[in-house]
């Protein structure tokens, strides 16, 4: 199994890390030197933890893998860590960790997290701070706008190598693609992919995760699609999946106005014409969960 790191005899703390979100001239933090195209700040974490709450009510649950009781878990990327204690909270006899770049100080406050979790300071590009087969379930979402085309297959080499044999990852990924969508609509995913594709990173890693996942030479591949409405018309669920969506549009802003040249005139108008198609269309999102499981002999 390859390696992407080669010393782990060190896991490093929040504290141990100098990485620290600085501010654009939009008035976002934004991590320097990181692939990663989203902002690090208050108001992704608000989002972050709005974008949680509608996956979990939109899935029934946080954690599918076929599991009972696993005993030790994964989440890479753990953002806001909603995810993290919520999974600790359901299974209390196991033990969590929790990595990240770059965690929220409230995250970090003592007695915030669950006593069965750890957070780890670390990037996956880079390699994982933790022995061969440590974990019964690695769990990893929406780091799509985070990992260049290129390094997909050696972060998926790096969670298997940290995945125990007979243990399981999943892994969660909008299709970023709208169903059913309106000229606007068409022409904000085209905005996205380009905005995404100049910078190296294929926002349409979602529908080709499970052929990763089976090129890493796992098994029980499970693939799971999940519509959700967008807009007022899908009731309580559409809501929040339009809340989100607003939010992440003017997360995007800066970043889709700069690369393509659009004057932010154009790019606001067209969110108001969007959001008039949402309704009018019944667009829906998309997001895939695709599980597979590490053979118990290789």
């Amino acid at each position: 199994m390859m390696r992407l790191m080669k010393d782990i005899s060190h896991t490093p703390s929040p504290s141990d890390t100098p990485l620290a979100s600085t501010p654009a001239d939009d008035g976002r933090n934004y991590l320097p030197d990181i692939p990663y195209t989203l902002p690090k700040d208050a108001q992704e974490d608000q989002r972050l933890n709005l974008q949680h709450n509608l996956l979990r009510e939109a899935f029934g649950g946080n954690l599918f893998v076929p599991v009972l009781s696993p005993r030790t878990i994964l989440d890479v990327g753990c953002g806001t860590g909603r995810w993290l204690m919520e999974v600790a909270s359901e299974f209390p006899d196991a033990q969590l960790t929790g990595v990240d770049l770059l965690f929220p100080p409230a995250l970090q406050e003592p007695g915030t997290l669950p006593s069965n979790c750890t957070l780890t300071t670390a990037n996956v590009l880079t390699g994982l701070p933790f022995p061969d087969a440590s974990f019964e379930v690695v769990h990893q979402r929406l780091l799509a706008f985070a990992l260049p085309e290129v390094t997909w297959p050696g972060v998926v080499a790096e969670l298997v190598r940290v995945t125990r044999p007979g243990g399981w990852i999943e892994l969660v990924e909008s299709a970023v693609a709208y169903r059913q969508m309106g000229p606007v609509t068409t022409r904000h995913v085209e905005w996205l992919v380009e905005t995404c594709k100049q910078r190296g990173i294929d926002c349409l890693i979602a529908s080709r995760l499970d052929i990763l996942l089976e090129k890493a030479g796992l098994s029980s591949v499970n693939v799971l699609r999940k519509t959700i409405p967008l807009g007022q018309w899908g009731g309580r669920l559409g809501k929040m999946a339009l809340a989100n969506m607003l939010a992440a549009k003017q997360t995007g802003k800066k970043l889709i106005t700069t690369q393509l040249g659009i004057s932010t005139e154009e790019y606001d108008r067209s969110v108001g014409e969007w959001l008039q198609e949402c309704e009018r269309f019944h667009t829906c999102m998309e997001f895939f969960l695709v599980s597979a499981q590490r053979p118990d002999t290789e």
